[in-house]
Protein backbone atom coordinates (compact mmCIF):
# COMPACT_ATOMS: atom_id res chain seq x y z
CA UNK A 1 0.00 0.00 0.00
CA UNK A 2 3.04 2.30 1.11
CA UNK A 3 4.11 1.80 -2.69
CA UNK A 4 1.25 2.54 -4.42
CA UNK A 5 0.88 5.79 -2.54
CA UNK A 6 4.16 6.67 -4.08
CA UNK A 7 3.64 5.26 -7.47
CA UNK A 8 0.31 8.57 -7.43
CA UNK A 9 3.02 10.59 -5.59
CA UNK A 10 0.89 10.57 -2.21
CA UNK A 11 3.53 11.42 -0.39
CA UNK A 12 1.86 12.01 2.64
CA UNK A 13 0.19 8.50 2.91
CA UNK A 14 3.10 7.06 1.69
CA UNK A 15 5.03 7.81 4.74
CA UNK A 16 1.75 7.20 6.96
CA UNK A 17 1.68 3.87 6.02
CA UNK A 18 5.61 3.28 5.82
CA UNK A 19 5.65 4.48 9.47
CA UNK A 20 2.63 2.23 10.59
CA UNK A 21 4.70 -0.49 8.95
CA UNK A 22 7.57 0.55 10.92
CA UNK A 23 6.17 -0.65 14.09
CA UNK A 24 4.33 -3.46 13.25
CA UNK A 25 6.97 -5.73 11.80
CA UNK A 26 9.38 -7.59 13.94
CA UNK A 27 11.62 -8.25 10.59
CA UNK A 28 14.87 -5.74 11.15
CA UNK A 29 15.93 -5.59 7.26
CA UNK A 30 12.25 -4.89 6.86
CA UNK A 31 12.23 -1.80 9.46
CA UNK A 32 15.83 -0.32 8.36
CA UNK A 33 14.32 -0.32 4.43
CA UNK A 34 11.21 1.43 5.52
CA UNK A 35 13.19 4.07 7.23
CA UNK A 36 15.21 4.28 4.30
CA UNK A 37 12.43 5.09 1.83
CA UNK A 38 10.67 7.21 4.78
CA UNK A 39 13.97 9.23 4.51
CA UNK A 40 14.45 9.43 0.51
CA UNK A 41 10.79 11.05 0.40
CA UNK A 42 11.08 13.23 3.02
CA UNK A 43 14.32 14.29 0.64
CA UNK A 44 13.46 14.06 -2.46
CA UNK A 45 9.94 14.67 -2.64
CA UNK A 46 9.13 17.10 0.36
CA UNK A 47 12.38 18.72 0.21
CA UNK A 48 12.76 18.11 3.95
CA UNK A 49 16.41 17.09 4.44
CA UNK A 50 16.60 17.78 8.49
CA UNK A 51 13.67 14.97 8.93
CA UNK A 52 15.37 12.88 5.94
CA UNK A 53 18.56 12.68 7.83
CA UNK A 54 16.74 11.77 11.06
CA UNK A 55 15.07 8.59 8.69
CA UNK A 56 18.32 7.56 6.92
CA UNK A 57 19.78 7.54 10.82
CA UNK A 58 17.10 5.32 11.91
CA UNK A 59 18.43 3.13 9.62
CA UNK A 60 21.31 2.94 10.45
CA UNK A 61 20.90 2.84 14.04
CA UNK A 62 19.33 -0.64 13.13
CA UNK A 63 22.21 -1.76 11.10
CA UNK A 64 25.18 -0.03 11.33
CA UNK A 65 26.28 -1.83 8.29
CA UNK A 66 23.27 -0.53 5.84
CA UNK A 67 25.39 1.16 2.96
CA UNK A 68 22.01 3.30 0.94
CA UNK A 69 22.18 5.03 4.69
CA UNK A 70 25.58 6.06 4.31
CA UNK A 71 25.58 7.11 0.93
CA UNK A 72 22.40 9.25 1.54
CA UNK A 73 23.67 10.88 4.89
CA UNK A 74 27.14 11.18 2.61
CA UNK A 75 25.24 13.12 0.01
CA UNK A 76 22.92 15.47 1.95
CA UNK A 77 25.74 16.64 3.88
CA UNK A 78 27.84 17.38 0.68
CA UNK A 79 24.51 19.40 -0.02
CA UNK A 80 24.50 21.58 2.27
CA UNK A 81 28.45 21.59 2.88
CA UNK A 82 29.01 19.70 6.14
CA UNK A 83 31.93 18.10 4.72
CA UNK A 84 33.38 17.05 8.14
CA UNK A 85 30.38 14.94 8.50
CA UNK A 86 30.15 14.13 4.97
CA UNK A 87 33.88 12.72 4.72
CA UNK A 88 33.59 11.12 8.09
CA UNK A 89 30.74 9.10 6.62
CA UNK A 90 32.12 8.48 3.87
CA UNK A 91 35.04 6.82 5.10
CA UNK A 92 32.66 4.66 7.69
CA UNK A 93 30.66 3.51 4.33
CA UNK A 94 34.38 2.27 3.05
CA UNK A 95 34.57 -0.21 5.73
CA UNK A 96 31.57 -2.03 3.88
CA UNK A 97 32.45 -2.24 0.68
CA UNK A 98 34.00 -4.93 -0.79
CA UNK A 99 35.18 -3.92 -4.37
CA UNK A 100 39.03 -2.39 -3.94
CA UNK A 101 38.50 -0.05 -6.62
CA UNK A 102 35.58 1.23 -5.54
CA UNK A 103 36.65 1.18 -1.29
CA UNK A 104 39.90 3.37 -2.97
CA UNK A 105 37.24 5.93 -4.99
CA UNK A 106 35.38 6.22 -1.52
CA UNK A 107 38.52 6.91 0.22
CA UNK A 108 40.14 9.06 -2.09
CA UNK A 109 36.83 11.44 -2.22
CA UNK A 110 36.90 11.61 1.69
CA UNK A 111 40.62 12.35 1.33
CA UNK A 112 39.94 15.38 -1.69
CA UNK A 113 37.18 17.00 1.06
CA UNK A 114 39.33 16.71 3.59
CA UNK A 115 42.32 18.66 1.74
CA UNK A 116 40.55 21.04 -0.36
CA UNK A 117 36.85 21.86 2.28
CA UNK A 118 38.71 21.21 5.41
CA UNK A 119 41.97 22.31 5.08
CA UNK A 120 43.00 19.13 6.57
CA UNK A 121 45.97 17.91 5.22
CA UNK A 122 46.93 15.69 7.68
CA UNK A 123 43.72 13.69 7.48
CA UNK A 124 43.84 14.12 3.80
CA UNK A 125 47.07 12.23 2.92
CA UNK A 126 46.70 9.20 5.59
CA UNK A 127 43.50 8.67 3.15
CA UNK A 128 45.39 9.27 0.15
CA UNK A 129 47.79 6.52 1.67
CA UNK A 130 45.25 4.24 2.24
CA UNK A 131 43.54 5.12 -1.43
CA UNK A 132 47.43 3.91 -2.48
CA UNK A 133 47.14 0.84 -0.68
CA UNK A 134 44.42 -0.40 -2.42
CA UNK A 135 45.07 0.77 -6.32
CA UNK A 136 49.10 1.60 -6.41
CA UNK A 137 48.53 3.25 -9.82
CA UNK A 138 45.83 6.02 -8.61
CA UNK A 139 47.90 9.22 -9.87
CA UNK A 140 45.33 11.58 -8.63
CA UNK A 141 45.88 10.44 -5.17
CA UNK A 142 49.98 10.36 -5.48
CA UNK A 143 50.11 13.35 -6.72
CA UNK A 144 48.75 14.96 -3.77
CA UNK A 145 50.24 12.64 -1.19
CA UNK A 146 53.82 13.11 -3.06
CA UNK A 147 53.29 17.06 -2.42
CA UNK A 148 53.08 16.53 1.46
CA UNK A 149 55.54 13.70 1.90
CA UNK A 150 58.47 15.54 -0.50
CA UNK A 151 57.66 18.77 1.76
CA UNK A 152 57.66 16.36 4.96
CA UNK A 153 61.06 15.03 3.41
CA UNK A 154 59.75 11.48 3.72
CA UNK A 155 61.83 9.96 0.90
CA UNK A 156 61.20 6.31 1.51
CA UNK A 157 57.58 6.35 1.46
CA UNK A 158 57.38 9.45 -1.90
CA UNK A 159 59.69 7.02 -3.87
CA UNK A 160 57.63 4.85 -5.19
CA UNK A 161 54.68 7.42 -5.68
CA UNK A 162 57.17 9.28 -7.51
CA UNK A 163 58.64 6.58 -10.01
CA UNK A 164 54.63 5.88 -10.82
CA UNK A 165 53.78 9.17 -11.64
CA UNK A 166 56.77 9.26 -13.77
CA UNK A 167 55.79 6.53 -15.43
CA UNK A 168 51.99 7.51 -16.10
CA UNK A 169 53.48 10.78 -17.16
CA UNK A 170 53.21 10.10 -20.57
CA UNK A 171 50.51 7.89 -20.94
CA UNK A 172 47.01 8.85 -21.58
CA UNK A 173 45.09 11.09 -23.32
CA UNK A 174 46.36 13.75 -20.99
CA UNK A 175 50.68 14.44 -21.07
CA UNK A 176 51.89 16.57 -18.84
CA UNK A 177 53.63 20.16 -19.71
CA UNK A 178 56.94 20.44 -19.71
CA UNK A 179 56.80 22.51 -16.07
CA UNK A 180 55.08 19.60 -14.59
CA UNK A 181 57.59 16.81 -16.13
CA UNK A 182 60.31 19.57 -15.01
CA UNK A 183 58.98 19.32 -11.59
CA UNK A 184 58.52 14.99 -11.05
CA UNK A 185 61.88 14.66 -12.06
CA UNK A 186 63.23 16.92 -9.97
CA UNK A 187 61.63 15.32 -7.22
CA UNK A 188 62.81 11.85 -8.45
CA UNK A 189 66.24 13.06 -8.62
CA UNK A 190 66.21 14.86 -5.26
CA UNK A 191 64.49 11.77 -3.34
CA UNK A 192 66.90 9.43 -5.31
CA UNK A 193 69.86 11.31 -4.16
CA UNK A 194 68.51 11.43 -0.58
CA UNK A 195 68.44 7.96 -0.78
CA UNK A 196 71.76 7.74 -1.65
CA UNK A 197 70.65 6.51 -5.29
CA UNK A 198 73.69 8.58 -7.59
CA UNK A 199 72.90 6.75 -10.59
CA UNK A 200 69.25 7.41 -10.64
CA UNK A 201 69.25 10.81 -9.24
CA UNK A 202 71.84 11.95 -12.12
CA UNK A 203 69.89 10.51 -14.43
CA UNK A 204 66.18 12.98 -13.33
CA UNK A 205 68.53 15.24 -13.07
CA UNK A 206 69.55 15.25 -16.66
CA UNK A 207 65.65 14.81 -17.78
CA UNK A 208 65.01 17.91 -15.88
CA UNK A 209 68.07 19.90 -16.94
CA UNK A 210 67.37 18.59 -20.87
CA UNK A 211 63.72 20.13 -19.83
CA UNK A 212 64.78 23.55 -18.80
CA UNK A 213 68.56 24.13 -18.62
CA UNK A 214 68.47 27.57 -16.02
CA UNK A 215 65.47 25.71 -13.34
CA UNK A 216 67.25 26.77 -9.94
CA UNK A 217 66.72 23.74 -7.83
CA UNK A 218 67.88 21.43 -10.83
CA UNK A 219 71.04 23.41 -11.06
CA UNK A 220 71.73 22.99 -7.42
CA UNK A 221 71.07 19.53 -6.83
CA UNK A 222 72.86 18.15 -9.79
CA UNK A 223 75.55 20.68 -9.18
CA UNK A 224 76.33 19.20 -5.32
CA UNK A 225 75.68 16.02 -6.45
CA UNK A 226 78.59 16.26 -8.84
CA UNK A 227 80.56 17.56 -6.98
CA UNK A 228 80.31 14.82 -4.27
CA UNK A 229 81.31 12.38 -6.69
CA UNK A 230 84.26 14.76 -8.01
CA UNK A 231 83.12 15.27 -11.31
CA UNK A 232 84.86 18.35 -11.28
CA UNK A 233 84.17 19.76 -15.03
CA UNK A 234 80.03 18.89 -14.87
CA UNK A 235 80.08 20.59 -11.13
CA UNK A 236 82.24 23.57 -12.57
CA UNK A 237 80.20 24.42 -15.23
CA UNK A 238 76.99 23.59 -13.51
CA UNK A 239 78.39 26.61 -10.61
CA UNK A 240 79.11 28.93 -13.34
CA UNK A 241 75.16 28.46 -14.99
CA UNK A 242 74.04 29.87 -11.24
CA UNK A 243 75.83 32.59 -11.08
CA UNK A 244 75.23 34.18 -14.71
CA UNK A 245 71.08 32.96 -14.25
CA UNK A 246 70.54 33.30 -10.52
CA UNK A 247 73.47 35.20 -8.98
CA UNK A 248 70.64 38.10 -8.24
CA UNK A 249 68.22 35.84 -6.35
CA UNK A 250 71.07 34.06 -4.26
CA UNK A 251 71.68 35.09 -0.76
CA UNK A 252 75.24 36.32 0.19
CA UNK A 253 75.88 32.98 2.12
CA UNK A 254 75.01 30.68 -0.68
CA UNK A 255 77.29 32.60 -3.32
CA UNK A 256 80.12 32.49 -1.07
CA UNK A 257 79.60 29.13 -1.14
CA UNK A 258 79.47 28.33 -4.93
CA UNK A 259 82.47 30.30 -4.93
CA UNK A 260 84.25 28.16 -2.39
CA UNK A 261 83.47 25.24 -4.01
CA UNK A 262 84.65 26.90 -7.85
CA UNK A 263 87.96 27.13 -5.50
CA UNK A 264 88.26 23.80 -4.49
CA UNK A 265 87.03 22.60 -7.75
CA UNK A 266 90.17 24.66 -9.58
CA UNK A 267 92.25 23.31 -6.52
CA UNK A 268 91.77 19.70 -7.01
CA UNK A 269 92.38 20.35 -10.98
CA UNK A 270 95.86 21.78 -10.41
CA UNK A 271 94.96 25.14 -11.65
CA UNK A 272 96.21 27.15 -7.94
CA UNK A 273 96.16 30.60 -9.66
CA UNK A 274 92.30 30.21 -10.68
CA UNK A 275 91.51 28.97 -6.86
CA UNK A 276 93.02 31.10 -5.26
CA UNK A 277 91.30 33.72 -7.82
CA UNK A 278 87.69 32.00 -6.67
CA UNK A 279 88.47 32.11 -2.73
CA UNK A 280 89.31 36.00 -2.89
CA UNK A 281 85.55 36.07 -4.36
CA UNK A 282 84.38 34.03 -2.17
CA UNK A 283 86.17 36.28 0.90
Amino acid sequence: LSRLYEKIEDWDRSIETASRLVELTDDLGTRVDLHQRIGRIYEERLRDPDTAETRYAEALGLDPSYLPAMQSLTSLYQKRGDWLKAAQMMVRAEAFVGNPLEKAKMLFEAGRMYKEKLDNELSAGELFARVLDLDPEHVEAGEPLAEIYFRDEKWAELEPILDMLARKADQGNKKADNKELNQLYFRLARTADELGNADKALKFYKFAYDLDSTFLPVLLGRAALLYRMEDWDGAFKIYQTILVHHRDSQKESEIVDIFYRLGNIKLKQGERKKALNMFEKAL
